[in-house]
């Protein structure tokens, strides 16, 4: 008998899916008010005003292709650092509103080097989902300064070292 556990499964602005555990994704916005913040990374330059906080939004669009495809829907999802912690979001430009699935143990992958090796640097595991090897992510991941020095080796652009929870209030 296999394990099964409730995942989402996101689109992101470039096209390409990943899968994040189901109590990380915390809303769906359609059409948010960005605001532009200068010098911060050109793939997160950009941040909603969310419940009394600043979120910063990732334009994966950016990172897989370097070409901007602003969409009118955004993600919030939520992560800690630690244990612990208290929680901390980020914003993730989408294709469409996310789709909850379920994955079962015989979907388990090998890790695909895709886009660079981008979507190998921020995953946990990598599942098959209609027949394409699609990403498990760690969305702490994206708050690391190792992943700003990633990004900065995809990118000609050098705004910021920063990790994300910089922009994060």
């Amino acid at each position: 008998m296999s394990n099964t556990s409730s995942a989402w499964l996101i689109e992101t602005n470039s096209g390409h899916q990943f899968a994040i555990a189901e109590y990380e994704l915390i809303e769906y916005i359609m059409e948010p008010e960005r605001h532009e913040i200068p010098l911060t990374p050109v793939y997160a330059s950009s941040i909603l005003l969310w419940q009394d906080s600043m979120v910063p939004v990732i334009d994966f669009s950016l990172l897989i292709n370097q070409q901007q495809t602003r969409l009118t829907t955004v993600s919030i999802l939520a992560y800690q650092t630690e244990p612990g912690l208290a929680l901390n979001y980020i914003g993730v430009e989408l294709n469409r509103a996310p789709v909850k699935i379920t994955i079962e143990d015989n979907q388990i992958c090998e890790a695909q080097d895709s886009d660079n090796g981008l979507w190998a640097s921020i995953a946990n595991s990598w599942i098959t989902h209609q027949q394409q090897p699609t990403p498990i992510i760690n969305i702490a991941s994206l708050d690391t300064a190792e992943f700003s020095d990633f990004v900065k080796t995809l990118t000609t652009q050098t705004n910021a070292a920063e990790p994300l929870v910089k922009l994060v209030v």
